[in-house]
């Protein structure tokens, strides 16, 4: 417990502060003269600090690793979408590959620094995703008092210009697949328009045949879209027809075949920009802007 004293017409605070397993008197100045006003602020500043002492004490960070405290951070969010948990551990691993090994306290602003440099390889883009997840890990550290501080800032994308893939460059990617499970997923992707995540989690049990409707399901939100199962996609489904899952790919890392065939051709084009291809077709078809932003779910 805290008190207020009066001392040469000022107000003093005194209290006992437990520390490595002893006990330390303090003596604080308060810097308020003896008023009935300032009485009253004394007080207030004595119930912060009884609240500050009665508060849960800050864990001995130095000696809890940043990996444990990593584990901490996905056991505590276990609600998470798969590959939103994938993600989180790309981020980590790029971020003790640039720093090394340490304990939660000694991240410093150098280490962000050295992370920044290790991203040279990536996009403006890629490196926001990147410091968006670790902020959060970051936050969630400073929530648990591991660290004091969270250095890592939010990194501003620069906006890429929309990328159209012409049909004939689409076709010769997809003669340079290797599997037929590659050739279905590209082609799926260039039929619907559908989000990466979309399509890899996509089932057979989600295709309503009877009704021609494709139902999409975010688990973020708990809702479901739907899709029109048109011709040219009915024939595609059809000709690939299966059970359990659409495609062979539990998350994005499955998809390196599309970096393979970029290098081959050196072509610009990402998987999303078969989305982005998708939007431009609707377009020229002159399809209402409300229908299209329905159907790629804007």
């Amino acid at each position: 417990m805290a008190s207020i004293y009066e001392k040469d017409g000022y107000y003093y605070l005194q209290y006992s502060e437990k520390l490595g397993g002893k006990r330390y008197r303090r003596q604080v100045a308060t810097g308020l003269s003896v008023s009935p006003i300032n009485e009253k602020k004394a007080l207030f500043l004595k119930e912060e600090i009884e609240y500050k002492l009665n508060a849960p004490k800050e864990i001995l960070s130095y000696y809890y690793p940043l990996k444990t405290a990593f584990n901490d951070f996905l056991n505590a969010r276990k609600q998470l979408h798969p590959t939103t948990i994938d993600m989180y551990k790309v981020v980590f691993n790029r971020f003790t590959e640039a720093v090394g090994v340490i304990m939660c306290s000694e991240v410093r602003e150098e280490h962000v620094d050295k992370f920044i440099e290790s991203l040279a390889d990536v996009s403006s883009n890629t490196k926001a995703t990147y410091f968006n997840h670790l902020k959060a890990f970051f936050e969630f550290l400073k929530d648990k008092r591991y660290i004091t501080h969270n250095f890592i800032f939010k990194f501003k994308a620069t906006p890429r210009p929309v990328s159209i893939i012409p049909d004939d460059l689409f076709q010769e990617i997809i003669s340079r697949c290797r599997t037929a499970n590659q050739k279905f997923f590209l082609r799926f992707l260039w039929f619907t328009g559908f989000r990466i995540e979309e399509a890899i989690h996509m089932k057979w049990l989600d295709i309503n045949w009877e009704q021609s409707i494709i139902y999409i399901r975010n688990n973020k939100d708990k809702c479901v879209n739907e899709f029109p199962l048109y011709n040219d996609l009915k024939r595609l489904l059809n000709e690939n027809k299966g059970t359990g899952k659409l495609f062979d790919y539990s998350s994005r890392h499955g998809l390196k075949f599309w970096t393979r065939i970029k290098t081959q051709m050196n072509h610009p084009y990402t998987l999303h920009d078969i989305r982005s291809t998708f939007a431009f077709r609707l377009f020229n078809k002159n399809i209402p802007v409300e229908e299209a932003s329905q159907l790629l779910r804007h």
